[in-house]
């Protein structure tokens, strides 16, 4: 009974084994012998006609934006032109070459038409490009191609760098462009350069099996791995206030044919760089128009002229070698050295038998204190205070205290330029003293300035703000304050504040030029003499100023050189930094943006000229224009005005419209400030005497009295 079952078990064994064996023999056919063996298919021939393709996923480089997010630098999408010229039967191609060739021309910038046509005759290849010229095409671009209907044409898309503002900071942003080898944009130099690792992305990529054709086996599993964009960078930078610099600027070269200009914008506690610039300066979506990669504000050196002036004060106030009060005569001055090398003021012959010093012009201002030689700006005075008063030693250490001679170290790494001094004789160290013998950069001059514009306090400027991850925002980096010394007391920067707004404020200062409407400002002016071919030009100088503003408490400073002939008018081009200063104003409430029961917006405008029109027509011109307009007098006709016809100022200004000086009233001068108090009395002939810096607090004859002619009113700032 049992053999049955046992034949069966036997049977189905034998069934299995002949199965497993074909099945062994089918498996070893295939993989030794690349053959089938039910179908006897040739299986090395049917793989030969798959690959493994892997298609690289291009990453986005971070973006660069300003401080309230704008863009500066961004990725776009961008496009490579081709075209197939081979003709296999069923696709399509270039057919009529020379027609294609003249269309393209416009397109292709820098190929003739017979270059284009020699590249579309190549023989030998299915399709072609075009070089550099085909490359990095716009959407627009592409749009315009494809208008033209031509069978063949083709796009590859690629990625590249877009600077939407065009010249914006151009020398400190730098460039990126796209790099063939790595697939990656590449930062050039600037701060594309110096953050290459953190705006780099990484590349993904997406491997699969392909019919010989490029088609994708869609039952082939595929292995990818997502692209990994970089991350973005926000600068301190300010558009608005950017592009007032560039404009700016661009008016100096325009104007008056300056050779170059520079500038910048800082917050004097925080050391936030808000602008930055340079003329001539790039495109950098054009490579064609980079002429130099010299970022000037920290790469050229050269000598500050006056505006050192205000560290030499600072050094002398500071270590206590100095008497604002004490008098010289601010006229030749010639160095005589006694037996013990102790230079002192000869009478009429230098020790080296040099010319003497003398002040800018060559201006004699007969007997003035210190506190005037500074608002004049003198060399004379400087000598004396470098010769009787200043030891040139304790010179030195403030001027290393104040961070001249030595890099200032930015946490950005902008690549710097050596300074130097040239202090090898007794005349050599006093003319250091007034900016001559000495070289700064502009990023020294900043980072001295906070010191003085602040409570003695120096910080380093810096100008990013944050690196962030450009997928989840996470902060990465965080640009922060970094107080390098206090190389002076809050009392000494408090005294050159004082100081400064007298070169401002005072009708006879240097900075009187820049004063704007609305907001005080200290300021120290400068001209420096440019060595070409080893000597002194007489015509050629670079001038500047430092701005601190508003003058009772600065926030932010303004510093400003450009290089030109002698031969402008100083007065009218200072406009253009006064155009920068109310942007700047404005940007921080400095100026009430609205004024008035109607909250009318502040805008610029330009003083019209209304001296001899009737004060009716005076008033109906000015009516809606100007917020803040006073009529002295009873007149019925306009004798003079303030501000003066021409100027640019804003529609909160205080304006002054005189139509006589016949029982003149003393008004209320509580909120002027000292600029408006002297506006009022020179308009007027009121006699005045100010006292104190900032705005009225209190005046010696009441509002509303009659002006006797001689009284003086004595009006107290604060």
């Amino acid at each position: 009974m049992r053999s049955r079952p046992n034949r069966t078990l036997l049977a189905i064994m034998l069934v299995f084994s002949v199965i497993l064996a074909v099945l062994s023999a089918s498996v070893y056919m295939v993989s030794v012998a690349g053959v089938h063996l039910t179908s006897n298919t040739d299986l090395k021939e049917i793989s030969n006609e798959y690959l493994l393709k892997r298609k690289e996923v291009q990453s986005n480089r971070g973006a660069i934006y300003d401080r309230n997010n704008n863009i500066i630098a961004q990725d776009v999408n961008a496009y490579t032109l081709y075209a197939v010229i081979t003709n296999t039967g069923n696709n399509d191609y270039v057919a009529d070459k020379q027609k294609t060739a003249e269309a393209l021309q416009p397109f292709l910038t820098g190929l003739s038409v017979e270059q284009i046509l020699a590249t579309l005759n190549t023989e030998n290849l299915y399709q072609v490009y075009f070089g550099t010229p085909g490359k990095y095409l716009t959407l627009d671009q592409k749009n315009a191609i494809d208008a033209l209907k031509i069978k063949g044409l083709g796009f590859d898309e690629i990625i590249r760098r877009n600077y939407p503002n065009g010249e914006f900071a151009s020398h400190l942003i730098g460039v990126a462009q796209y790099d063939e080898e790595t697939q990656l944009m590449q930062g050039s130099f600037g701060l594309e350069a110096m953050y290459n690792t953190e705006l780099s992305g990484k590349n993904g990529y997406i491997q699969y099996q392909a019919a010989t054709n490029g088609l994708q086996l869609p039952q082939i599993q595929v292995d990818k791995q997502d692209a990994v964009n970089g991350n973005n960078v926000t600068l301190t930078l300010d558009k608005s206030i950017q592009e007032t610099l560039e404009k700016t600027m661009k008016g100096y070269v325009t104007d008056i044919g300056a050779e170059a200009v520079w500038g910048s914008v800082m917050e004097v506690d925080t050391g936030k760089v808000i602008a930055w610039g340079q003329t001539p300066s790039f495109d950098p979506n054009d490579m064609s128009s980079i002429q130099s990669y010299q970022n000037i504000g920290s790469q050229w050196s050269y000598e500050p002229g006056s505006t050192m002036k205000t560290f030499t004060y600072a050094a002398a106030i500071d270590s206590g070698h100095y008497n604002g009060k004490k008098t010289l005569v601010a006229d030749k001055y010639y160095i005589g050295v006694d037996d013990n090398g102790k230079p002192y003021r000869a009478q009429s012959v230098s020790y080296d038998g040099l010319p003497p010093i003398t002040n800018a012009g060559y201006v004699n201002y007969g007997t003035i204190d210190y506190d005037k030689g500074f608002v004049y700006s003198s060399n004379v005075a400087i000598a004396d205070i470098m010769v009787s008063e200043l030891p040139y030693s304790t010179w030195r250490e403030y001027i290393d205290r104040f961070g001249f001679l030595k890099n200032v170290n930015t946490a950005e790494k902008l690549p710097e330029e050596n300074t130097i001094i040239a202090d090898q004789s007794i005349r050599d160290e006093i003319s250091v003293g007034y900016g001559q013998g000495i070289t700064v950069t502009m990023l020294q001059m900043l980072q001295a300035y906070s010191a003085i514009f602040s409570d003695g306090t120096m910080v380093k400027p810096y100008f990013v703000d944050k690196i962030t991850n450009s997928k989840t925002g996470e902060a990465l980096y965080t640009g922060k304050t970094t107080v390098v010394a206090n190389p002076i007391s809050a009392s000494t920067a408090a005294q050159m504040q004082a100081l400064m707004y007298r070169v401002a404020n005072d009708s006879d200062g240097t900075a009187q030029r820049y004063l704007i409407d609305d907001v005080d400002i200290i300021a120290k002016t400068g001209t420096a003499q440019i060595v070409i071919d080893g000597t002194y030009s007489s015509d050629t100088f670079i001038y500047s100023v430092a701005v601190g503003m508003p003058a009772n408490d600065p926030q932010v400073m303004i510093y400003y050189a450009f290089k030109a002939k002698s031969n402008y008018n100083m007065n009218t081009n200072a406009d253009k930094v006064k155009e920068l200063m109310r942007k700047v104003a404005v940007a921080y409430g400095m100026i009430d943006q609205k004024t008035g029961d109607d909250k009318t917006p502040v805008s610029e405008q330009t003083m019209g000229h209304f001296i001899n029109q009737s004060v009716i027509d005076a008033k109906s011109a000015m009516n809606g224009v100007f917020t803040n307009v006073m009529y002295i007098g009873a007149g019925k006709q306009v004798l003079d005005q303030y501000p003066k016809a021409g100027s640019q100022v804003l529609s909160s200004a205080r304006v002054f419209i005189l139509t006589s000086k016949e029982e003149l009233v003393v008004p209320d001068f509580t909120g002027y400030s000292y600029k408006d108090v002297q506006a009022f009395a020179e308009l007027t002939g009121m006699q005045v005497n100010l006292v104190g810096t900032g705005f009225v607090q209190s005046q010696s004859i009441v509002k509303g009295s009659l002006y006797d002619g001689t009284a003086v009113v004595t009006i107290t700032l604060k």
